[in-house]
Formats: C-alpha cells, structure tokens, sequence
C-alpha cells in the first residue's frame, strides 16, 4: 500500500510540506503523531468534514506555467491510516531519486488523464 504514495525529491516535498503544513494551521487542523512513512498525520475525528473528506487545502501542482496545473483535491492528498487519522499522502523520495516526482495512485483516484503522444 505504501509504494502507492505520491513521492517527491526532498528539496520539492520539503517547501511543498512547509506550504502545506502552514495553510492546515490557519485552518485550526489538530496534527497528530506520525504514522510511518508519513511525516503529517492529522486528527480526522476532531477535523470539519465536507464532500470528499477532510476540509483540507486542494493542491495545484503547476506544471508548463501558471496557467497549466494539476488540481488534487482533498481525497487524493490524504490516507486513512487509522481509525481517526488521515496522513497527508506524499512522502519524501530522498535526495536523488530516479525522477523529481512520482505520482501514484491516489493521486489518480477519480481523475481523467490525456496524453498527447504527437508532441
């Protein structure tokens, strides 16, 4: 199950956590204890719940320019690991892995994808 997490060089997965973990605290998230491999676990019992899960900040990855992202939305950042805990569903892919980012499949949950293979 684990090898299904969207891994980032850690330089990326560092100021991305950083960003995250700041706009989760002005949302009043509780964080809990980690559970490994995760390094931000949060209390989804004690955490404001809406349609697709825990109120969370959505997550734009930019990819050519501003105006080209991809949006995951809160079900597809976070795991249940527990009975009430969620971890964010990103893990640090160490210093030299074989590409920056790797997304997998939680990320891909529900999302339609379109690969333009003339260009």
């Amino acid at each position: 199950m684990w090898r299904e997490l969207l891994g980032q060089r850690s330089n990326i997965y560092n100021t991305f956590l950083d960003v995250f973990v700041t706009s989760v605290t002005t949302m009043r998230i509780e964080r809990v204890a980690l559970v490994a491999p995760f390094s931000t676990c949060f209390n989804s019992k004690a955490t404001r719940t809406v349609v697709g899960g825990l109120d969370v900040p959505t997550i734009d990855l930019v990819l050519e320019s501003s105006s080209v992202y991809w949006r995951i939305y809160r079900h597809n950042s976070l795991m249940r690991v527990k009975k009430d805990v969620m971890c964010l569903a990103f893990v640090d892919g160490g210093l030299r892995p074989w590409t920056p980012i790797v997304i997998r499949r939680p990320m891909l949950d529900n999302n339609s994808l379109e690969f333009d293979l003339a260009s």
